[in-house]
């Protein structure tokens, strides 16, 4: 019997379309000693695969785990790949307290791990004098991949489906239909509250209000004071905001807005030690309170009151300032008033730009924001296209699904045979395969380079890349296999925003990588925001060429085979840069990469004359003009990329463009076309 608790959790991304990872750590002082000799021979540029083989290191390695040759020999052509490059990696992590951490949204994780770049990183920072002899001892150890198990067929294996949840009745209709196609439950018991109904204060159409990005905050701290006063008496509201990240609840609080409750706002975020969260938390329904809090806290945070003068005068007063992926997020947050019978009210105070993500125009027909101020309706609106956006995002999330099945019998069979048979055969054939290095010596990789708009409203596009990134690497490797045996690729992923963005966001970039682990790691980092008319491809060809100039001594088309650039507006042209970068001011710019302003058209001259390949694809007409441009120029392809109109197909066109642009890119003259055919075969094609 399997017993689920609280089933929009399972939906959620950490959980459904997601798997489980078990690793094997081999810890022993034979491993420490080659691990130790590879970063002594790291600047060797004759290092090579033969000669670590035939190290003694290796070979006492060898001797301590023989039935493992293979599978060992392949994690040393990892470790080769990975050591290379840290610098870069660098960028991607901090070390504090003794610990190597990367950030995680708004957060530092210590629990993230880029395998063994992770690894060399500590023994870059033991030598910077930021980590400890003793910590970089406890991470000298070989990984073993044992497999993946896949969180969406967990409930398969069990015969009776259980399951509890409060917000049953948010989910999607996709959602939905899985649960009744995927899970065979069909059948729903809805049990009323014990607490009296009624008590919450909230006219879903009357009390949501959009405002335009300039004025939000404005209108929030006008909200957050009307909502507080209670008639002409002298006793205050308790008010709790919701905020969708850590950083725009900062640039709240930091802002000339909030300044008038700067006093009294108490903020409430992941990083704020337990014991101050639990007072805050205490405190929030005092009378006249006003705590501010990042999402995380709209779940499972109960906010009792204490004072009956709270109640007598309406209750916790919650107001929401973004527009939920998940409505059943925004039912949590909502239930943070009016709790166990007591009074409380509710607001959303929205801002235009957050709603780009919904592809809901400020202005235009019956969708737009204008059209809904205009009719005062809001909520059906504002529903729909969350259903639409979760559409989009969730066409990637079931072909992450559909590959995963694969790797999850695999490993069910794995897992079977070291409980019945621990010395069958099979098993390090089976970790051989799963530990596969895709290093190959003295081959030149073919390496593209996927630079993307992650503005507000590309946020169901940037989903889609991340769930299906493996995806594009199988079946990748599985023409490989057939065509081109031996062929290898690295890709990066680059993505850009606008000059309104701090400078950490406005350029952001992973690490060249010839496997998807640690790209959908990145990927799932980025989080589509801000956005400002044209935007700052500029920054992103920048990138581009800079790369480049970081291996003067090589060819730059093998440096950068190609570019695959996918947006929904132009770069900013001449006049634009130079007006958005005085939102900030130079003296803010000359502290960064940018302290000379870039241009699309000088960066595009350099990548046509190095020979580098753009192929454009515009989710917008107005980008069409632009890319077509810088398409041609180069030597590449322009193409409509359609991901609205067949929404259950957007994640397959997205996987099709991109793995198909690197198998002709691998292949070449001779055997791009033949690539590209088998790949169609193997598993089709979405026009």
């Amino acid at each position: 019997i399997l017993l689920i608790d609280e089933v929009d959790v399972f939906f959620s991304k950490d959980f459904y379309g997601n798997t489980y990872r078990p690793l094997a750590k081999l810890v022993d002082p034979v491993i420490t000693s080659l691990i130790d000799m590879l970063w002594a021979k790291r600047n060797d540029r004759s290092l090579n695969f033969f000669k670590i083989k035939n190290s003694s290191e290796f070979q006492k390695l060898i001797k301590k785990f023989p039935v493992y040759e293979k599978v060992l020999e392949e994690t040393v052509k990892t470790m080769l790949y990975d050591m290379k490059d840290l610098d870069e990696h660098s960028k991607l992590y901090q070390v504090i307290e003794d610990q190597i951490g990367y950030k995680d949204q708004d957060q530092i994780s210590f629990d993230i791990s880029y395998g063994y770049k992770t690894l060399f990183s500590y023994y870059k920072e033991n030598e910077n004098g930021k980590i400890s002899p003793s910590t970089l001892n406890d991470k000298k150890y070989i990984i073993i991949d044992c497999g993946e198990i896949s969180y969406a067929e967990v409930p398969k294996m069990y015969e009776c489906r259980l399951g509890v949840s409060g917000t049953l009745s948010t989910l999607s209709p996709f959602q939905k239909d899985l649960l009744v196609d995927e899970y065979n439950i069909k059948k729903y018991t809805f049990t009323p509250s014990v607490y009296p109904q009624g008590t919450r204060d909230y006219a879903p159409d009357k009390d949501i209000t959009i405002e335009k990005q300039v004025g939000h905050f404005n209108f929030l701290t006008n909200e957050i004071n009307a909502r507080s006063q209670v008639n002409q008496s002298s006793l205050k509201r308790p008010i709790l905001v919701f905020f969708e990240s850590t950083q725009i609840l900062m640039d709240y609080y930091n802002s000339p807005a909030g300044a008038s409750l700067k006093h009294k706002i108490k903020c409430v975020t992941e990083s704020v030690s337990s014991e101050d969260k639990e007072s805050i938390i205490r405190q929030a329904t005092s009378p006249g309170s006003v705590t501010i809090l990042s999402r995380e806290f709209g779940r499972g945070t109960d906010f009792i009151i204490y004072d009956d003068n709270v109640s007598t005068c309406g209750g916790v007063h919650v107001i929401q300032t973004f527009l939920s992926e998940e409505k059943s997020e925004e039912v949590q947050i909502m239930g943070r008033a009016a709790r166990q019978g007591c009074k409380g009210s509710y607001s959303m105070i929205l801002s235009s730009k957050n709603l780009e993500k919904f592809q809901i125009p400020e202005t235009g027909d019956e969708g737009s924001v204008a059209a809904m101020k205009k009719s005062g309706k809001y909520i059906d609106r504002l529903d729909k296209q969350r259903n639409s956006t979760q559409g989009q995002e969730w066409s990637g999330i079931k072909i992450s699904v559909r590959e995963m099945l694969k790797s999850h019998k695999e490993t069910l069979n794995f897992l079977s045979l070291l409980r019945n048979t621990p010395s069958s055969l099979t098993i390090p054939e089976y970790l051989l395969n799963r530990n596969k290095s895709c290093y190959v010596e003295e081959a030149t990789p073919s390496r593209t380079i996927i630079l993307m708009d992650a503005t507000g409203s590309m946020s169901s596009l940037l989903t889609n890349a991340k769930n299906t990134v493996k995806t594009m690497f199988s079946r990748a490797y599985a023409v490989i296999e057939q065509d081109k045996q031996g062929a290898i690729f690295d890709v990066q992923f680059v993505v850009y925003r606008n000059y309104n963005s701090p400078i950490e966001k406005l350029l952001e970039y992973s690490a060249w990588e010839n496997k998807p682990d640690n790209l959908y790691k990145f990927m799932d980092n980025i989080s589509a925001s801000g956005g400002w008319g044209c935007e700052a491809a500029e920054c992103g060809l920048w990138h581009v060429n800079e790369e480049i100039r970081k291996h003067p001594d090589e060819v730059a088309s093998k440096v950068v085979s190609q570019v695959i650039l996918i947006g929904d507006m132009p770069p900013n042209t001449k006049d634009e840069v130079t007006k958005k970068r005085e939102n900030k001011g130079e003296s803010y710019w000359k502290e960064t990469q940018f302290k000379k302003p870039t241009y699309y058209e000088d960066e595009l001259k350099q990548l046509v004359d190095n020979k580098v390949k753009i192929h454009t694809f515009y989710l917008r007409n107005a980008a069409q003009e632009t890319f077509q441009e810088m398409a041609t120029k180069s030597g590449g392809e322009c193409s409509y990329l359609d991901m609205s109109t067949n929404i259950d197909k957007a994640a397959d066109i997205l996987t099709d463009l991109v793995t198909t642009k690197i198998l002709v890119d691998l292949g070449g003259a001779s055997d791009g076309a033949k690539m590209v055919e088998t790949y169609k075969q193997m598993f089709g094609y979405v026009k």
